[in-house]
Parts: structure tokens; sequence; C-alpha cells
């Protein structure tokens, strides 16, 4: 098995780790801009409050927090490698993405017990994500000693879905400009 490269970190439990995009949460409502409810479902990519998102899904399944993911993460996953498993992981992960400067750091048994499988398939699939350039591993010492679980970047993986994103948005763009150049004809011609 090939070796993986990664960066070790040495924290104190006051300090943050270099600083990731934002992925939304409960936690990180600051992040997240207060568009509403109508705004969030009438465009693609605007951003969402906890208020709509409890409105979708019900206060009691989102007073323990959500996670946020972009959909063409979600709609792509085939075309970018991505396994059911490995989904899995990455929501898991942004779950525990709370603030922009704090990487996730979920421990590998956490994330087997919540999704159902072996640690050693977790420790499996992140090498494969961290191979495909998705993941970036980061151990994490304790400033007293000893291990901390590993911080995980997401950077790898927003590089490689972000020409998709560009070219979802300018078929949105088209599309929308299309719809409204034949919205002008039609209300040309029935004037």
């Amino acid at each position: 098995m090939a070796k993986v490269p990664v960066k070790k970190t040495t924290i104190s439990k006051d300090k943050a780790l270099p600083k990731e995009p934002t992925v939304g949460s409960a936690k990180s409502v600051s992040a997240v801009t207060k568009a509403g409810p109508s705004k969030a479902a009438a465009e693609p990519g605007a951003a969402v409050s906890d208020k709509a998102v409890a409105k979708r899904w019900g206060k009691d399944l989102t007073a323990g927090g959500w996670a946020a993911l972009p959909n063409v993460i979600i709609n792509n996953a085939a075309e970018l490698g991505l396994t059911p498993l490995d989904m899995s992981i990455i929501l898991k992960l942004a779950s525990h993405w709370w603030e922009r400067n704090t990487a996730p750091h979920p421990s590998k048994a956490g994330m087997a017990q919540a999704i159902g499988v072996d640690e050693r398939t977790i420790q499996r699939r992140i090498t494969a994500l961290c191979n495909k350039g998705y993941l970036e591993r980061n151990p994490r010492s304790s400033t007293k000693g000893g291990s901390l679980t590993n911080a995980y970047s997401l950077k790898g993986l927003i590089k490689a879905a972000r020409p998709l994103a560009l070219a979802e948005k300018a078929r949105l763009e088209a599309k929308r400009m299309e719809s409204s150049s034949r919205a002008k004809a039609a209300k040309k011609s029935g004037s």
C-alpha cells in the first residue's frame, strides 16, 4: 500500500488549525448568512439559515446540528470517483466542520460506528481519499504529549469539484438567460 503524505500539527485545545473553507452546521450559524427560506429555496447556491433548515427537516431533527454539503459534490459523486461509503465519510466530516478555522477531526472509531462499518474500513477509505488528493490527513498531538484524533482538510475535494461547480453555474445562467429571452419574446409578441 502506498504511503500517504501527512502534515503533523501540534496544537493546544484553544489554538485553531489552519483556515478551511466554510461548511455550515448549526454550530456555525454566524458563518451562514441569514438569507431566509424563500431565497434559499429559490436559488441554488443561496446561503441558508438554521430556521430555513429547521422548517424543512423539523426542529427535533435539526436541534442536534446539521451539515451542509454542496450539491455539486452530491450530484457528481460518480464523476468524482466517490463511492457511497466515501460520501458517508465526507458527510460525517462535514458534520464535524463547525468553524471555518478548525478542520474537522472526528475519530475513525466514531465514524465507523456512525456509518456502520469496521474502523479498518474507514481507515482504508480515508487512505483512498487521501491518495485521490481529496483529503489531507493532519495528525494532531496534545501539548501535554500523546496523540489526538487526526484533522482532515477537504481542500482537495473542493478543488476537484470547483470546475464541475463552475460548469453547473454556467449551465444554470444560460438556462436563466434563455428563459428570460423567451419571456421577453412572448411579452413582445403579446403586445
